[in-house]
């Protein structure tokens, strides 16, 4: 049976997402709802295979559930749905390998077709006995050996494509089907994906039969596949005569792949034989540490010519063309995002997205370099727009025309058409370099107002005070009011006649 948990607080939208799930998918499929993070986690203790869920949730957050849920079972399949495009969040989310990350509102379809997909990858596309425990072997289900394949000989094979990864992963299940069909072993085979750049195939003969060497096959799929991919690394264990051996291999593999993934060499690794020397990520994380003074001292110098000297200095150190990939690409995100941080910029893409598109054509370490520096040139072009205004100041001077039209009611067109901005370019930025909206900040500003006016003379009526300050609504001015200042303007002017005689 395989699990879903929905985990929404809102119980008509849960509700929902669970009925059109229970619709949609085969009926070995569990659809549970729960309305909190810590129902869904009692759910998950007994077992699940994905987990749908909100974020901001009472009692326990979706980033919370998923964090636990990832101590439990760490191959669990997430997917989040959210109504707001948090970056913080996203980069969490990242950090936490999730899946997939919906914005609401998402129609039927879209959350269909992801649950189908991940019942299909967990479940594979074979039918038969054998190859549905080998696919639950390899994927950790069943580890305790079986007495129908006792007599199942098996060789693990595992295929990592690219350099960076590829945007919206891959699909090259059928290039390896038509492969190994056309080089004529006549093998019996099975091919899941553990992730969307690297897939595993798993050989296997009944133990009467002979296993072939498919090292020439591993070898032509590398000449083959360089064609379409920028590099292919390739692991190929040893004959096991227990399929239950499947899984720790795999496991295995899976490690030895990370630490081959070396910029510009595409290469096949046997079990016992050639090992690419171990970086731990630990040192990936010094150096950066190192990097950063230097970093912000020359992006605040302004001297492009400077930063690029150090970039070209600090990438090309002690050897570092022979990091793994992964170690590479952790490289140059913490690079972005300190230039990001210098610079108070912002981006409207996550940061790994943009340094996944920028080391995509990749191939060696100066190219990485060329990558870095015009991630560096963008985002100091961005800092200053076409009008010679650099964010920060653009949202200096909103706050400023805020606190001049305080009695006025001001509305964002007010803005785009002092400002000559999109409504949404300024929200942002204000947002960005203050935590709150513009619009919130003319509230916040005319509460203040109506403080001082209160202040100065307490006699004055909510009714005369909130017209004064552009408020249409009475009622709408007193529940702003005391939402921002905690007490009611009957109290705050109570507050102010006290002081005022103490005086």
């Amino acid at each position: 049976m395989y699990k879903i948990i929905v985990v929404e607080d809102n119980v008509r939208i849960n509700r929902y997402i669970s009925g059109i799930l229970k619709k949609a998918l085969p009926s070995d499929v569990s659809i549970e709802s729960a309305f909190d993070g810590e129902s869904a986690l009692q759910m998950a203790k007994n077992g699940v295979d994905a987990v749908i869920t909100d974020i901001r949730m009472p009692k326990m957050s979706g980033i919370e559930l998923i964090t636990e849920v990832k101590k439990m079972f760490p191959k669990v399949k997430i997917v989040i749905i959210s109504a707001y495009e948090d970056f913080k969040v996203a980069q969490e989310a990242i950090a936490l390998k999730v899946d997939q990350y919906l914005l609401k509102p998402f129609d039927d379809k879209k959350i269909i077709d992801i649950a189908k997909g991940l019942y299909t990858e967990s479940m594979g596309r074979e039918s038969d006995a054998i190859k549905q425990a080998l696919l639950k072997t390899a994927s950790g289900v069943m580890l305790q050996k079986e007495e129908q394949y006792t007599d199942i000989q098996c060789q693990v094979m595992l295929l990592r494509f690219g350099v960076f990864g590829t945007k919206g992963g891959l699909n090259a299940e059928e290039e390896l089907r038509q492969y190994i069909e056309s080089m004529q072993y006549h093998l019996d085979y099975v091919i899941f994906k553990m992730n969307y750049e690297t897939f595993g195939i798993v050989f296997y003969r009944k133990r009467t039969e002979y296993l072939p060497n498919v090292q020439g096959l591993a070898l032509g799929l590398i000449n083959t596949l360089l064609k379409k991919y920028a590099m292919i690394n390739v692991y190929l264990s040893k004959p096991y005569l227990d399929i239950c051996e499947t899984y720790p291999v795999i496991l295995k593999s899976y490690q030895e792949l990370s630490c081959l993934l070396v910029i510009g060499k595409s290469m096949l690794w046997e079990e016992d034989g050639y090992r690419q020397r171990i970086i731990p990520a630990s040192q990936v994380e010094r150096k950066l540490a190192e990097f950063k003074p230097i970093l912000e001292k020359r992006m605040k110098a302004k001297n492009q010519q400077k930063m690029a000297e150090a970039i070209q200095g600090f990438f090309l150190k002690e050897g570092l063309e022979e990091y793994p990939a992964i170690l590479i690409k952790r490289l140059v995100v913490g690079t972005a995002e300190k230039m990001l941080e210098v610079s108070k910029c912002m981006l409207d893409e996550n940061i790994l997205e943009v340094v996944e598109k920028e080391l995509l054509d990749c191939y060696c370490v100066q190219d990485v370099i060329d990558a870095v520096i015009r991630i560096y040139q963008n985002i100091e072009k961005m800092n200053v727009n076409e009008n010679g205004i650099s964010m920060k100041e653009l949202s200096d001077r909103v706050l400023d025309y805020l606190k001049k039209h305080v009695y006025e009611n001001v509305c964002l067109k007010d803005l785009v058409d002092e400002f000559h901005f999109s409504e949404s370019y300024i929200v942002r930025v204000v947002s960005y370099h203050t935590g709150i909206t513009p619009m919130k900040w003319s509230i916040l500003l005319k509460v203040e107002e109506a403080k001082n006016m209160f202040r100065t003379n307490p006699s004055l009526k909510a009714a005369y005070v909130a017209e004064q300050l552009g408020f249409s609504d009475q009622r709408y001015f007193c529940k702003v009011f005391k939402n921002y200042e905690k007490m009611t303007i009957s109290e705050y002017k109570k507050l102010c006649e006290e002081r005022s005689d103490k005086e």
